[in-house]
């Protein structure tokens, strides 16, 4: 099902679970922003070309606002400021990669975690690389499940797959299971080059709630999340961060309402409007969010990480969030 084709579509809302929506023209706004320090307090490095000024016809903000205002003059916004880097204390340090994942352990609350490190074959310590934590499915580890993000990544982030306690991230173990994300990341940042700016997470099924629960916990950390047939987790939520969710129509294991439940809270984050633009295949983006919300939905898939979909779709989302070359 691709719900991107119609120019009318079932989508869902934080007013009504579903309701019709008419697209609108895509309306991309960028005003005047000259941020000083980064996410975690760090001075920002700017990597992008200086901002300049474009000239806007102002029904477009005629229409963004809903209506009101003035639709038949001119206003002035900016490009997208810098993207900021924040480079960790390992960067220069003497340390190779390998290009394979290498599996490391540490001791939270006398539990004996395992993980598992993936750095590229051509890693360079005075590069600052984002850092993508994949979360497996129940019955799954770290180093298996269909997440496969690192052929889509290849050479240009750093791949943590984590193994869950039982093989599967619950709520028994949330205490346990946000203190070993917090201990990988102190590991990465102290003895490789990464942006602290640019930490991802990207799980499946158990995985995703998981995913979910970061970026609401630790969103003041977590940059971008993907959630593949996940649900909703986490109370105390901190930060913006983006999203990028996909659930199938025709998921026996965890319904479309679940998922549903997970964008509601991240809409409502976010504070997105209920407009949505088509975004690719079978995915929306929602419009007038802090920080970019898409959600996808497919059919025919059932509980499926959809690896032969997701993956590549999923680099392509983090990348929009780092330093073009």
């Amino acid at each position: 099902m691709n719900l991107a084709a119609n120019s009318t579509m079932t989508t869902h809302s934080t007013g009504t679970r579903r309701q019709r929506l008419q697209y609108l023209p895509i309306l991309v706004f960028a005003f005047a922003c000259e941020p000083t320090r980064g996410r975690h307090g760090g001075p920002i490095a700017p990597l992008r070309s200086e901002p300049g000024t474009t000239e806007f016809n102002a029904v477009a903000a005629y229409v963004q606002d809903g209506g009101t205002g003035d639709p038949t003059g001119s206003i002035t916004a900016t490009q997208t400021p810098p993207i900021a880097v924040q480079a960790s204390e390992g960067c220069g340090g003497d340390v190779d990669g390998s290009g394979e994942f290498e599996t490391r352990t540490v001791v939270i609350d006398e539990f004996e975690r395992t993980y598992h490190i993936l750095v590229p074959d051509s890693y360079d310590p005075d590069r600052a690389y984002p850092v993508v934590f994949r979360w497996h499915g129940k019955g799954g580890d770290g180093l298996r499940g269909g997440l496969g993000i690192e052929y889509s990544s290849d050479e240009d982030a750093i791949v943590v797959g984590a193994d869950g306690l039982d093989k599967q991230w619950s709520m028994a173990n949330e205490t346990n299971d946000l203190a070993l994300f917090d201990a990988m990341l102190r590991v990465l940042s102290s003895e490789y080059c990464i942006d602290e700016e640019a930490i991802f997470a990207y799980g499946f099924s158990s995985g995703a709630g998981f995913t979910n629960l970061l970026a609401c916990e630790r969103g003041d950390v977590v940059r971008a999340s993907a959630a593949i047939a996940g649900f909703e987790r986490g109370t105390d939520c901190l930060g913006t961060p983006a999203a990028w969710m996909l659930h199938d129509e025709d998921d026996a294991r965890i319904p479309l309402e679940r998922g549903f439940d997970a964008l509601e809270v991240r809409l409502a984050a976010n504070a997105c409007t209920n407009q949505t633009v088509p975004e690719g295949e079978s995915c929306v983006r929602y419009q007038g969010c802090i920080e970019p919300v898409v959600w996808c939905q497919t059919s025919d898939r059932g509980h499926s990480i959809q690896s032969d979909f997701a993956p590549p779709v999923v680099w392509e989302f983090f990348a929009d969030f780092l330093p073009q070359p």
